[in-house]
């Protein structure tokens, strides 16, 4: 994975650039959810309807795809802050980085390598049994 996009997952970018993925972030999801609402086949009343029935190909065949790729998007972009959390608390709490670096599977605070090593390295170190 080239460099420049493993600095960015793991979050090793600055604060701007952190803050514009979570704004771009919630603006993504909250937009195509809304985008998929307002294509939604028939009336979408919020007190009788869940939003996964927006996601739905059964419910919603011809605009799902929307919220879907929307949702995708946001998980992508909160990824940085993830591992700049993880990132944060390593020197005051190694523990708490551990698990959190275990929660994510993106990041081991320590190692910086991705999902499955650091999912096995936090194994290994016994941050969550």
């Amino acid at each position: 994975m080239p460099r420049l996009v493993r600095n960015f997952f793991t979050g090793h970018v600055s604060r701007t650039a952190l803050l514009t993925a979570l704004l771009v972030g919630f603006a993504s999801f909250f937009s195509s959810l809304i985008i998929g609402i307002l294509l939604y086949p028939g009336p979408f009343d919020w007190r009788k309807r869940v939003l996964s029935r927006a996601i739905s190909p059964d419910h919603n065949p011809e605009a799902y795809w929307i919220p879907a790729l929307g949702i995708a998007a946001a998980a992508l972009l909160f990824l940085p802050f993830a591992g700049y959390v993880a990132r944060r608390l390593h020197g005051i709490t190694p523990q708490v980085a551990r698990w959190s670096a275990w929660r994510s599977c993106w990041q081991h605070p320590v190692h910086g390598r991705g999902p499955a090593v650091a999912c096995a390295n936090a194994a290994r170190l016994g941050a969550v049994a």
